[in-house]
Order: structure tokens, then C-alpha cells, then sequence
């Protein structure tokens, strides 16, 4: 089979819980399938040698980051959907979607990369419910730090997001 894994991050070096989480998943179907990994982060990271796969990187500068984190926003989608985006990352997928079986998406954040075209399995691998993060953040800070509020906007955006992605793939884990 034919998998494509999309993340918001590089998996690569496996460190942190997210990505130690992502990488392990990538090496095992990369056992057993043919396994192509789209992201984009600040730099691209080398692909782990042990793992068998083409990698396609997307960058994302500051300014873009802020446009779309900004248009999120104001659009009542969660922030980081637009923190993570990328324009052309979206129209590779598009692109290129039908040449998999299987379309993976790591956390939420990156169901904004879901093709419009697919017709194979999408699965979303949602292991960190955010929302449920944001809102402990949230809860923890101080009533004065301005923060706070932020949280619990995102929080709220969040919870809503992660709910109604949910419906849209063949499985959720």
C-alpha cells in the first residue's frame, strides 16, 4: 500500500512526545508499505535513515505565520491551523492525493490539509486531544496574564474543530 503522512511538524529528530509518537508510526508502516511524508516547519530536518520514504518539505516564514494564524482567527477556526499552514503544501496534496491508498493526518492541526478530491481511507491520529491541553493551560494561569484568555479561546475553537474533524475521517485514533 501506498500511505501519505501529514504532520505540522518535522518528525524528525524523534524528540518531544508528538514527534517521538509520529516517527515510531512512520518506521513501523514503513515496514510493510510505501510511505511518503509531507510537512512543513521553520528548516528542514534530514530524513531519519531507518526509515524508507520521500520526504517533502514545505517551509513556512514568520510572516506567513502570522497571516494565517491572524485569518484563522478571524475566520473562528482554531489558531493553529493557521500557524501551520502552508498554501503550497495544500496544493501538492491536492495534487497528488490519488496516488495513495491512505491519507494519515497527525493531530488536528493539519485536518486543514484534507483533499477535496480523495477517495481512499483518511485517518486521523488525534492522540493529544489540544483542546483538553489548552483548557489545564488555561486553567493554571494567573486571572491578570492576558494569556489566559487567549487559552481559552483557542481552547474553546479548538474543541469545536476537534469534533467536527472527527465526522469527517474513515478512523480516528
Amino acid at each position: 500500500k501506498k500511505i501519505l503522512i501529514i504532520t505540522t511538524r518535522s518528525p524528525f529528530p524523534p524528540y518531544g512526545g508528538d514527534k517521538i509518537r509520529i516517527f515510531e508510526i512512520i518506521k513501523y508502516l514503513s515496514k510493510y508499505n510505501s510511505v511518503d511524508i509531507f510537512f512543513c516547519d521553520y528548516n528542514y530536518v534530514k530524513t531519519d535513515k531507518k526509515i524508507k520514504n520521500k520526504s517533502f518539505f514545505f517551509k513556512l516564514n514568520l510572516f506567513e505565520r502570522i497571516i494565517n494564524t491572524f485569518y484563522s482567527l478571524i475566520t473562528f477556526k482554531p489558531m493553529q491551523t493557521g500557524y501551520f499552514f502552508s498554501g503550497k503544501m495544500k496544493r501538492k496534496i491536492e495534487k497528488d492525493c490519488n496516488k495513495y491508498d491512505t491519507i494519515i493526518f497527525h493531530l488536528t492541526r493539519s485536518c486543514n490539509y484534507m483533499p477535496n478530491n480523495f477517495s481512499g481511507k483518511v485517518i486521523l491520529e488525534m492522540t493529544d486531544v489540544v483542546s483538553q491541553n489548552y483548557n489545564m493551560t488555561y486553567n493554571s494561569i494567573n486571572f491578570f496574564n492576558p494569556i489566559k484568555y487567549l487559552y481559552k479561546i483557542e481552547s474553546s475553537l479548538l474543541k469545536k474543530y476537534e469534533i467536527k474533524m472527527i465526522k469527517k475521517f474513515n478512523h480516528t485514533v
